[in-house]
């Protein structure tokens, strides 16, 4: 590969990186308790929320100990959430996230 290649994919890398930098700074987070659709629109965790379905809704939310933790009007609530494993195994736990009230 000669030097002006090198330099050609160098430049478009940085091109990229500076794009996605650029739309992250400006782009608003969606608030906690909102509708979110997915990676890099939530500032905590884009929760599927339903019975692991492809069309569950998801909101926007994190994890919580107590309502304190939580922005109005979310609340902590428990959900089971679903961990799987590199061995294709799961568990169930409980954990708190902060979700409007229903």
């Amino acid at each position: 590969m000669t030097t002006k290649v090198k330099l050609i994919i160098a430049g478009g890398v940085v091109l990229l990186l500076g794009v996605g930098v650029w739309n992250k700074l400006t782009t608003p987070p969606i608030p906690i308790g909102s509708p979110c659709e997915g990676l890099g629109s939530c500032p905590g965790e884009c929760l599927a929320i339903g019975d692991f379905k492809p069309d569950d809704p998801k909101i926007c939310t994190q994890e919580c100990t107590s309502d304190q933790d939580c922005p109005a009007p979310t609340t902590c609530a428990k959900v089971t959430r679903l961990t799987i494993d590199g061995s294709g195994g799961g568990d169930f736990e409980d954990v708190g996230y902060c979700l409007a009230p229903q």
